[in-house]
């Protein structure tokens, strides 16, 4: 009884090796590109859309201001919103105009939006009976178009005659 024990053991070749190594590399490769593309498309992304949620923070800040606030100024450049029970807050241009600084007692927000000047004007409807306070911002959106953003605060009897002088 010569029984020659033969066994053989079931493996991969070194070709099913080869072309499963090449298919990996061909998916891995293709994944990595389509993460590519999407981060260069995220990217484009953030870049237009930082302008507009600055805006919108300029927006936001600027109407909480003047909701809040009793009195609106402007000094030296300065726009000062006045208020009864805080500091006052100041807003300001940068001196290369691009970006808007809004000061509070311990905090300062820099809003990177091109603003060219800040301006502060009184103006009443066409019957008289209303007056507001006009505060405009000339922002520049693009190298060639400026905008100018408008913002309202109405001002009442009371207000009006706390400035009016009674010695005439």
């Amino acid at each position: 009884m010569n029984h020659k024990c033969r066994t053989t053991l079931n493996a991969f070749t070194l070709t099913d090796v080869l072309m499963s190594l090449f298919v990996m590399a061909v998916i891995i490769s293709t994944i990595f590109l389509v993460l590519n593309i999407l981060y260069k498309q995220l990217l484009d992304y953030k870049n237009i859309n930082e302008p507009v949620s600055e805006f919108n923070r300029l927006s936001y800040l600027i109407n909480r201001d003047i909701f809040d606030s009793e009195k609106l100024e402007k000094n030296t450049g300065k726009m000062f919103f006045y208020f009864s029970d805080k500091d006052p807050v100041i807003w300001e241009t940068s001196p290369t105009n691009l970006y808007a600084v809004r000061e509070e007692t311990d905090i300062k927000d820099t809003l990177k939006i091109p603003v060219r000047t800040i301006k502060l004007d009184t103006i009443r409807n066409v019957s008289e009976q209303y007056v507001c306070q006009r505060l405009t911002f000339e922002i520049n959106l693009s190298d060639n178009n400026v905008t100018e953003v408008k913002f309202y605060k109405r001002l009442y009897p009371y207000q009006l005659l706390s400035n009016y002088d009674y010695e005439h």
